[in-house]
């Protein structure tokens, strides 16, 4: 199994988590040339974009892909509390989770577009209002995700997906950006409790710690 993806990329450890969870040995591929050349990435992915994963001769594009991959194809567990949730969402809980997931997914487009827009240089929420847009986009899920978690996770009794997309996300952007996230009770007890976790502790990139 191989791995290539960019310096730090959140989507990425999402992926070298269950990874970790579940003992799987896979070659990484760390790019570090910012963008691939067209001709070097379009052979990996016709989307031309990182991750990709590959198992065998079986290229999978998107992380979301890999992590529902990785649960149906590899379905064993290292020993660890609480227990990697087995599925991308609980059955029980479907349409909750499944909007816990949207919601992550669009805090993780926004940190990106506040990411990408602050390495411009002299731009500012005042004369980008879409960069203020994108900063109260970015503190409205963090409040509304506040009231959504516990100190055990979003699915308490499990390690679960919606878990590992708040942590990557917001380790990258409180070392990358500076997000201020804290001041909401149950996100920082979350937080500092998934930290600990071993997946989550050995995926952070040495610039992250």
């Amino acid at each position: 199994m191989e791995l290539y993806f960019a310096p730090g990329s959140p989507a990425a450890r999402k992926v070298r988590i269950y990874l970790a969870e579940k003992g799987i040995q896979v070659t990484e591929h760390e790019q570090h040339r910012g963008f691939l050349p067209i001709e070097e990435i379009a052979p990996l992915n016709p989307n031309l974009t990182i991750p990709v994963m590959h198992d065998g001769d079986l290229p999978l594009f998107d992380s979301q892909v890999m992590v529902a991959y990785i649960l149906e194809k590899y379905p064993s567990v290292l020993d660890a509390e609480p227990p990697l949730l087995p599925t991308l969402v609980r059955a029980d809980h479907k349409w909750r989770d499944a909007n816990l997931l949207a919601t992550l997914q669009t805090l993780s487009v926004s940190l990106e577009h506040i990411h990408a827009l602050g390495t411009l240089g002299g731009l500012s929420d005042e004369t980008v209002p879409y960069l203020a847009r994108e900063r109260t986009r970015v503190d409205s899920i963090l409040d509304w995700l506040d009231g959504q978690a516990s100190p055990e996770g979003f699915a308490p009794g499990w390690f679960s997906l919606m878990d590992i997309m708040f942590i990557v996300h917001i380790q990258f952007s409180e070392t990358r950006n500076g997000l201020q996230w804290q001041g909401r009770n149950n996100l920082d007890r979350l937080f500092h409790a998934l930290a600990d976790r071993p997946s989550v502790a050995q995926t952070v990139f040495p610039w992250m710690a």
